[in-house]
């Protein structure tokens, strides 16, 4: 919908959709619209509908009307024209051509700090999982190290043992033969 975005002295903007076939303006209560400005006069132009075009017309206002810097009486919009009234500056934009209102920005940015917000928490809960997962790869790790180390071990003390008692075995074979052979000579010397 055809509009005309106006920004105030105080920064506020005001959207006008150009709804109605003729729209007064001034700083009159009577006008549709009313500007509270010292520069603006009580029945400072008018914005019509005629032919398929809006046209601005200035009603011999003290200040003038200014469109894309020059001083007009009257004018057909094109979509992007500069408007300056007085000391408020605004911007015609034809069907199709209008920006955002503030507050559908506002609502698409607090939407896009929403989902920025999701997406950096959904971030931090993957980022602490994979944290949380690898330390339980660590500690299983650990845990097999330490098992297989325990394992190696309980092996080579078993094998120690088993060793030692080989050893043991074989002193005592040893030790009986030795004393086998010393009572066989013993016998054989009588």
């Amino acid at each position: 919908m055809p509009c005309i975005i106006f920004q105030q002295g105080d920064n506020s903007e005001v959207r006008i959709e150009l709804v109605a076939a003729t729209i007064s303006f001034g700083k009159a209560n009577d006008n549709d619209i009313v500007f509270e400005d010292g520069t603006i006069s009580g029945h400072h132009g008018k914005i019509s509908f005629d032919n398929g075009f809006f046209s601005i017309v200035d009603l011999g206002s003290t200040n003038g009307i200014e469109i894309n810097g020059q001083t007009i009486s009257k004018h057909q919009f094109a979509s992007g024209d500069r408007i300056e009234i007085g000391t408020i500056k605004g911007k015609f934009y034809a069907s199709g051509d209008e920006p955002e209102t503030r507050d559908t920005k506002d609502s698409e940015d607090s939407e896009d700090k929403e989902d920025k917000e999701d997406k950096e928490d959904k971030e931090d809960k993957e980022d602490k999982e994979d944290k949380e997962d690898k330390e339980d790869k660590e500690d299983k790790e650990d845990k097999e190290d330490k098992e297989d180390k325990e394992d190696k071990e309980d092996k080579e003390d078993k094998e120690d043992k088993e060793d030692k008692e080989d050893k043991e075995d074989k002193e005592d074979k040893e030790d009986k033969e030795d004393q086998g052979h010393q009572g066989h000579q013993g016998q054989g010397g009588h």
